[in-house]
């Protein structure tokens, strides 16, 4: 199922939905510790999740980018999204993931193959995050990978209380780029240690 694949990097895959891994994300969206600074905070039903991934077949369709599944292989299992969808104030980046990823190296990953897709090959000129101003953890993230200070973003007020707007365009991107590849390259370099080790420990 190789043609199902957008790209592949540092041991992540980016790739289009299939029917499995909608079970993966109702898990994900229908948490409430993962739902907490989504939206209304609400967690999802399964009909509301059937829709979600549908409009985002239908964006990877009809833009050629979407929201992809983040899995480790073309049949690998559902780690989790990164990607992008038309939004109110342009293009915006969005992440989630399955608990057991938080704080894992494969989720910065991840993220750093989607926007190097994005800028390198869609030829992006900006995208942007919307991050709820509660969710500091996310916040923190996204400011260090794009190397920017809270005082360059700003506050915009939603229905669903007050969430930090990042703005991120190509200037940005290329600025931090190689410091961002450097990173990525210690941090894949690490779990492959980690798994050269879990191997060997395995075997005896």
């Amino acid at each position: 199922m190789m043609n199902n694949v957008i790209c592949s990097k540092y041991g992540i895959t980016l790739r289009k939905w299939n029917d499995d891994d909608i079970q993966g994300y109702a898990t994900l969206a229908s948490d409430e510790e993962n739902m907490k600074f989504i939206s209304s905070g609400q967690v999802r039903t399964i009909d509301i999740i059937n829709d979600e991934v549908e409009r985002f077949r239908q964006n990877q369709e009809q833009k050629g980018w979407a929201r992809w599944v983040v899995s480790q292989g073309a049949n690998a299992p559902f780690m989790g999204y990164a990607g992008f969808e038309e939004k109110q104030f342009g293009i915006n980046f969005g992440m989630r993931y399955l608990p057991k990823y938080w704080g894992t190296p494969w989720t910065y990953l991840a993220g750093h193959t989607a926007l190097c897709w994005a800028f390198d090959v869609l030829g992006f000129t900006s995208v942007y995050t919307l991050t709820n101003i509660k969710h500091t953890r996310a916040i923190q993230m996204n400011l260090k990978y794009l190397n920017l200070d809270r005082e360059q973003c700003r506050i915009i007020s939603t229905p669903f209380g007050d969430h930090l707007k990042i703005d991120y365009d190509r200037d940005n991107f290329f600025k931090v780029r190689d410091k961002n590849e450097s990173t990525a390259q210690k941090l894949y370099q690490y779990i492959q240690k980690q798994e050269t080790r879990e191997t060997v420990h395995a075997k005896y």
